[in-house]
């Protein structure tokens, strides 16, 4: 995850890959990303289960938070909603502002997943 991140910030400041040619890609890069936190829960599912997993880990918050980070990537890809009323979201409302907004709820709940695996792990421990 690291490697990717680094990858991830060379290509957002290297001037080679700035432009509307690149833009998908840059997207991409962040994806592939985040998609790389999901190899520890599976690894964790496939020791644990999936209900294990959930009660333990935050499982459905961090699901939650892809879903939401994924949707802001297509919103922020698509141009919606700038593409049905061109200069009319110009000021507010833009698909890069919905991005972000949707990256701030992302991470709220990603920080409410960390809590309940906390309190879970914190009442339920397993080692002495």
């Amino acid at each position: 995850i690291g490697s990717l991140s680094f990858v991830s910030i060379v290509i957002m400041l290297a001037p080679h890959f700035q432009g509307q040619k690149w833009r998908t890609f840059r997207l991409l890069t962040l994806v592939c990303t985040g998609l790389a936190g999901v190899a520890p829960f599976i690894h964790g599912i496939k020791m644990f289960g999936f209900a294990q997993m959930a009660r333990q880990s935050g499982l459905p918050y961090y699901l939650a938070e892809g879903g939401l980070f994924l949707l802001g990537a297509v919103v922020y890809a698509t141009r919606f909603p700038e593409c049905t009323s061109p200069g009319r979201f110009d000021i507010y409302g833009s698909s890069h502002q919905i991005f972000h907004v949707l990256v701030v709820l992302a991470t709220i709940v990603h920080l409410v997943g960390v809590l309940n695996a906390f309190s879970y792990n914190y009442h339920h421990r397993q080692c002495s």
